[in-house]
């Protein structure tokens, strides 16, 4: 019964965990797209420029849940005309 009670409540902390980092990957591009001034529609625009097929919708629901690929951050980035700073990679 403990065992079963420790797991849940790892389960719960990973859970949590993954719900802050999404909403961070969330927040993180709307902030840029906001700052840029840029909606879903003119970012839709600007991906299909760089050969990126994505709806608005589709942009929308990715940003809602918080969760894409970091290639498609990456792609965000370039269609926002933004560098990321790799120092330290």
């Amino acid at each position: 019964m403990i065992n079963s009670f420790v797991i849940s409540q790892f389960t719960m902390y990973l859970i949590v965990m993954k719900n802050e980092w999404n909403e961070l990957a969330r927040n993180t591009v709307k902030g840029l797209m906001a700052s840029n001034g840029v909606n879903a529609v003119e970012l839709q625009k600007r991906l299909t420029e760089l050969g990126v097929n994505e709806t608005r919708n589709s942009i929308v629901l990715k940003l809602n849940r918080g969760t894409f690929s970091f290639a498609w951050f990456l792609q965000v980035l370039k269609a926002l005309d933004l560098k990321l700073e790799t120092k330290n990679i």
